[in-house]
């Protein structure tokens, strides 16, 4: 996953990807809690290879 990172701007820019943003679980997190959201559960996965990242947020 890690060299997508540098290829989906590329594929984006000639037409074969969507418009894509490939962001850190903080930086997800945080812009959660920035719009407003409250994390009431955080799951990941045990594999760190996997990425695997569930949340459960609740706007009050």
């Amino acid at each position: 996953m890690g060299y997508f990172r540098f290829i989906a701007p590329i594929g984006g820019l000639v037409g074969l990807f969507p418009l894509l943003k490939v962001f850190s679980t903080a930086e997800l997190v945080e812009s959660m809690k920035r719009a407003g959201f409250t994390i009431e559960h955080q799951l990941t996965s045990g594999d760190p290879k996997s990425h695997g990242l569930f949340l459960i947020v609740e706007r009050p």
